[in-house]
């Protein structure tokens, strides 16, 4: 398996070839995305770069995070002239000049997932300050703000459905830091949008799996994969039965160029619109791997279901093929 940034090559190769057509109406844009050291964001910065050096795109990308060694395996590849990795304490110290060209913002910036469930503590220190002020700083005309929130935001009565809503009711006055920043944000960009400042998109994100995920995370399906190819049991802490979808991170960044591309929804979901259960999800990895599966009750019995309803329907690749790949991606980094 050929990398590049760190990521399967031939991923990428599959998803330019795809996003050719959007690809186009993008070929100019000037993007800048923040806080691109997650999952998601260093799919997306490794896809632009990949991009940019395989097709006739003219635009630019500046690519914001706290440190700058986060992107260091993007940077060892990376040769192009219109790329810039910078720190966010930089753009700070410049006023925020960045962002007087951008045509299109991807905000992916927040309080860490792994701080999920934390009360709230010091909001003026958080990503909510920084998007403020990039609203903030930006010219009246048109720019596209897109904000990557989080199915998390919603009601907790919306994990008894089967699939949610794009439109079912969101938590009021959240204590969960991760959770407040985000529909901190999703007010801001709509109320920025109604003023003339920007078009606001606000996408909440569902589940993903794939080359890249943090297997030590709180995610079911990361924590499979590493008992698997460890070769210990899998061991389901709660209901077997609740329902999760997954998303290939491909198919993901497909869905969010969409978002800086066409006419979509100011509130939308980005995820997988095909529901698997907690116990089919462990069988098939441990299938994959010949380990058992094993299932303790004591630690929930509630019912959690986390599946967006309202999604794009084209093209998905098939979970047992990206776990397919996301092991041959694995096992080319342990090598």
């Amino acid at each position: 398996m050929q990398l590049f940034g760190n990521l399967p090559e031939n991923d990428l190769e599959e998803l330019c070839n795809r996003s050719l057509g959007l690809i186009k109406e993008l070929e100019y844009v000037n993007f800048v995305v923040v806080g691109a050291s997650g999952f998601l964001g260093r799919w997306l910065s490794t896809f632009l770069a990949f991009m940019e050096s395989n097709s006739s795109f003219k635009g630019s990308i500046t690519i914001i995070v706290r440190d700058l060694n986060s992107m260091s395996e993007l940077k060892s590849v990376s040769e192009l002239k219109t790329l810039r990795i910078i720190e966010t304490s930089q753009i700070e110290a410049e006023d925020y000049a960045y962002f007087t060209d951008a045509r299109t913002i991807i905000f992916f910036a927040a309080t860490s997932t792994k701080l999920s469930g934390i009360p709230l503590t010091h909001p003026n220190n958080s990503a909510t300050n920084l998007a403020q002020r990039i609203i903030d700083s930006l010219p009246k005309r048109n720019i596209t703000f897109v904000h990557l929130s989080s199915g998390g935001i919603y009601h907790p009565m919306a994990r008894q459905l089967q699939k949610i809503p794009s439109d079912f009711r969101i938590q009021q006055n959240s204590q969960d830091q991760y959770i407040y920043e985000k529909i901190k944000i999703e007010e801001w960009s709509k109320q920025a949008e109604e003023s003339g400042i920007l078009t606001a998109r606000n996408p909440r994100l569902f589940s993903f799996y794939g080359p890249g995920l943090d297997l030590d995370r709180h995610y079911a399906i990361g924590e499979f994969m590493r008992l698997g190819k460890s070769g210990n049991p899998i061991v389901i802490k709660g209901r077997p039965d609740n329902l999760r979808s997954y998303l290939y991170p491909t198919d993901a960044i497909f869905q969010l160029l969409l978002q800086c591309s066409v006419e979509v929804p100011q509130f939308s979901q980005i995820g997988s619109a095909h529901a698997v259960s907690i116990l089919d999800t462990a069988l098939i990895i441990g299938e994959f791997y010949n380990v058992k599966v094993e299932v303790d009750l004591v630690h929930s019995i509630e019912i959690d279901n986390y599946v967006p309803s309202d999604v794009y329907l084209g093209q998905e690749r098939n979970l047992i093929a990206g776990i397919m790949q996301w092991e041959r991606w694995l096992s080319r980094r342990t090598n």
